[in-house]
């Protein structure tokens, strides 16, 4: 058979791995302005968690590794914030009738918060 590109004795190494990244107190702010974004945005009944913004985290510093990186920059957060909030927002009918899909309603949200410099 295929064998899978990471294999389970590789986990520890990778987790290491990503606790090594670093993280900016600019990044933990957009990552918090996200949130707040979300929670206020008119096109969700329901925003983003606390958790939400954890696992965005987590996920920046995984995909900040992925690259080769031990840092993560906002396009790292910008690259992972659909997958990691698509499931975890409610759309208002509104925005639904409107044609907006958890995706276009996310791109939304993040284009109103300031990139940090």
């Amino acid at each position: 058979g295929i064998q899978p590109v990471i294999r389970p004795a590789d986990l520890p190494a990778l987790r290491r791995e990503i606790q090594q990244v670093k993280v900016e107190e600019g990044i933990f702010g957009y990552i918090t302005q996200i949130a707040i974004a979300s929670r206020r945005s008119q096109d969700l009944i329901l925003g983003g968690s606390p958790r939400a913004s954890i696992t965005l985290l987590l996920a920046s510093k995984t995909y900040a590794a992925l690259q080769g990186r031990d840092y993560v920059t906002p396009d790292d957060v910008k690259f992972v914030v659909a997958p990691t909030y698509r499931h975890r927002i409610i759309l208002r009918p509104e925005a639904e009738i409107e044609g907006l899909d958890a995706d276009a309603v996310i791109r939304r949200m993040v284009s109103g918060v300031p990139v940090p410099r």
